[in-house]
């Protein structure tokens, strides 16, 4: 949503979806417990919370836009392109971004470069802490073409696990 000045993030509790793990009473009530966990962990590095209310069955929260959630340099490359379609493999690419950050090393100049060509690009194996195996799942998560990537979570979360396992066995 956005007025004249400003952009806001509307997050919405207690619809009946198709999908849904949980029930609309059960979705409100979590998104309750977040807001309550926002404020406590105030920070200028969090959004900010405008307001929050509930309307008839649902329970609304209203964001600062705060650009878009997550660093520039990790977010995948259609995060970039007004219009595109964000969807399972964009956050497939962030959690593979993120694999990168915690068992890569990157010099503070690739650091700098992610954030000057506003993409992200993995460390090198030689600078990966984990198996080859692992490494490649990861570089999968994050290629920049979108039709390379896991198509679901639970492909790469598949993946992932065997990779993860093999160190295990070979420790």
């Amino acid at each position: 949503m956005e007025d004249k000045d400003k952009k806001y993030f509307c997050k919405i509790a207690g619809a009946d979806t198709i999908g849904a793990e949980m029930s609309p009473a059960e979705s409100v009530a979590l998104l309750k417990e977040a807001v309550h966990l926002y404020y406590d962990l105030q920070h200028p590095n969090l959004i900010k919370i405008i307001e929050e209310y509930e309307y008839r069955q649902f329970y609304v929260v209203v964001f600062e836009w705060a650009e878009w959630f997550g660093t520039k340099r990790l977010k995948a490359p259609e995060e970039y392109d007004k219009g595109s379609v964000i969807d399972e493999q964009t956050n497939i690419f962030t959690l593979g971004a993120l694999l990168f950050e915690f068992f890569g090393t990157f010099s503070e100049e690739e650091i700098s470069r992610r954030y000057q060509d506003n993409r992200f690009s993995p460390c090198l194996l030689s600078n990966w802490q984990l198996n080859k195996e692992s490494y490649e799942v990861a570089k999968k998560a994050v290629s920049l073409n979108k039709n390379s990537r896991y198509l679901t979570f639970a492909e790469f979360f598949g993946d992932w696990k065997k990779a993860v396992e093999r160190i295990r066995i070979n420790e």
